[in-house]
């Protein structure tokens, strides 16, 4: 999949929210591709928080709430330090 600069998932989610445009008139006004506005926007609908908490966010921290999957947690490997 297409990775978006933060400015442009943002900019994805204020046309739908905002502006109630559709997937293809966000794809046609950021010169996206359509499938990319779709994904990015059936992931934010599914997402536990809704565009005015998404919108506040940093690129990572959305990232993380529309693909929670991506999020790698890390925390293992201090308990596998103290182990060695």
């Amino acid at each position: 999949m297409e990775k978006l600069s933060m400015g442009k998932l943002k900019e994805i989610l204020r046309l739908r929210h905002e502006c109630n445009l559709s997937a293809r008139q966000i794809s046609r006004a950021l010169n996206i591709s359509h499938t990319v506005v779709n994904t990015y926007l059936s992931k934010a609908k599914v997402c536990d928080k809704n565009y005015d908490e998404l919108k506040d966010l940093s690129y990572n921290e959305i990232i993380s709430n529309l693909f929670p999957s991506l999020v790698i947690d890390f925390s293992f490997i201090s308990t596998y330090k103290l182990l060695l």
